[in-house]
């Protein structure tokens, strides 16, 4: 039973907060990253998608018993702040990677997350513990394991996917991600990539393979093919979409639209 006259202790209550926040806040990084490392620009298998992701293990396995040790000496605020900041500036580092990455770019940032988290619980945990009287220890481990669980399945149920779709490969994906997820793609449309502008012979470069060409701009046969071409494709989109998510949402870049 959930004991509300608990989180009446400051202590108490900033300790669980800290850890469901924690949850909420890690809980869907390697469900994202499933899909990184699967995709389309990684391409890998499931075996290697996981030997990416166990930086972050290993680090949760060798930090956790040192964070107990530490906390004894130190104190568990200042051990559990250290964690949290460990891995935000991970958390921080992942927003920025490329669009595909060796072993050792991500196993970094992984590896600051999991050291953060190792870092975090044992303190957070003994503070929350030794907060409350032993009688209410085993509610008090109750209610903080609930909150980590709750963190977790909120993070992890609601998956959104920002991207232009413009590449192809996802839709597997996206379909066995919507059988245990919601999964809401959202979609993101500038109206300029749906008309070419007619600026003469134009050189043309795809940012991912670096492969160049010319386009005449100024043949009205081109643009139109162009302008053809990618309604098409949105349209595809569309029809993809549907069977996996109704709630599919198209996000145009309102400032753009008022510019063209």
């Amino acid at each position: 039973m959930l004991r509300l006259s608990l989180f009446r202790n400051r202590l108490f209550a900033a300790g669980t907060l800290a850890i469901f926040l924690n949850s909420l806040a890690r809980g869907c990084v390697l469900l994202v990253l499933v899909f990184y490392l699967q995709g389309p620009n990684m391409n890998l298998g499931p075996l290697e998608a996981g030997v990416f992701l166990l930086p972050n293990t290993i680090t949760i396995a060798v930090f956790g018993p040192l964070a107990g040790y530490l906390s004894d000496k130190r104190g568990p605020r200042l051990v559990a702040t250290v964690g949290l900041v460990t891995s935000a500036i991970g958390l921080l580092l992942l927003t920025q990677l490329p669009s595909a990455v060796t072993f050792w770019q991500l196993a970094f940032p992984l590896a600051l997350v999991g050291t953060g988290m190792g870092i975090f619980a044992p303190p957070n945990r003994s503070s929350v513990m030794s907060s409350v009287a032993p009688e209410d220890r085993g509610i008090a481990a109750g209610i903080s394991t609930t909150l980590i669980n709750l963190g977790n399945s909120v993070s992890r149920s609601v998956a959104f996917v920002l991207s232009d779709f413009f590449t192809t490969g996802y839709e597997r994906a996206l379909s066995l991600a919507s059988a245990r997820h919601d999964v809401i793609p959202l979609m993101l449309v500038d109206p300029r990539d749906e008309e070419m502008p007619d600026v003469g012979l134009a050189a043309f470069e795809d940012f991912e393979t670096g492969e160049e060409i010319l386009v005449d701009t100024s043949s009205k046969r081109v643009r139109a093919h162009y302008a053809h071409t990618m309604r098409e494709t949105r349209n595809g989109h569309l029809k993809t979409f549907n069977p996996i998510e109704e709630r599919v949402r198209v996000f145009f870049d309102q400032s753009a639209q008022s510019a063209s």
